[in-house]
């Protein structure tokens, strides 16, 4: 995905209890520190603020989804 400039990518997960057909899955950002070190700028660069919006957008989309019958948000991986 992409904010502004910014972009991130998503890590989907299935329950690996789940039979060949899972029906819960968890979306995982691919950044994990809310800053990463930026080599064209020379600087730390604090990216938690746009993560979050992606994280809010994402929610909005799937919240907004007929098919989808319940969106859930952890601190955590929820499959572990």
């Amino acid at each position: 995905m992409e904010l502004n400039g910014f972009q991130i990518a998503h890590c989907v997960y299935s329950d690996p209890d789940a039979d060949p057909h899972p029906e819960r899955y968890a979306l995982i950002p691919s950044i994990q520190a809310p800053r990463q070190w930026s080599l064209s700028r020379f600087r730390w660069i604090d990216q938690s603020q746009e993560v979050k919006q992606i994280l809010e957008a994402l929610e909005k989309i799937f919240t907004s989804d007929d098919d989808i019958p319940s969106v859930n948000r952890h601190d955590d991986h929820p499959f572990r």
